[in-house]
């Protein structure tokens, strides 16, 4: 299917958006040896928790400030056991706030 793409828009790049169910090192090389962009949902962990803990903290309070749903975003380096390097993380720490609602945290990693 990526040839016939690569065919049809030959100067256009190619990015791929996946679910965590995805998030495996064939995968992720298989895409990288096409020169396919691409952002996977990443389970969180231990390591990964550990580095967005400054940006979950900050979350809270950028809401409380303005009342509204507060999005920051950071980046980490991580590699897991089965990867063979390590690869660009985002973190993204949201707390989200609907009227009548407790603020709910959010975090997310890609």
């Amino acid at each position: 299917m990526l040839a016939k793409l690569r065919a049809a828009f030959p100067t256009a790049p190619f990015r791929v958006r996946l679910d965590g169910g995805f998030a495996h090192p064939k995968l992720f090389r298989f895409l990288e040896q096409q020169q396919v962009e691409y952002v996977v949902a990443m389970a969180s962990n231990a390591r990964l928790e550990k580095r967005a803990r400054p940006l979950d903290g900050e979350g809270p309070d950028a809401s409380k400030a303005t009342g509204q749903t507060a999005h920051l975003y950071g980046e980490t380096r991580y590699a897991a056991r089965s990867w063979q390097r390590k690869r660009r993380v985002i973190i993204k720490a949201e707390v989200v706030r609907h009227p009548g609602r407790d603020p709910k945290n959010n975090p997310r990693l890609w």
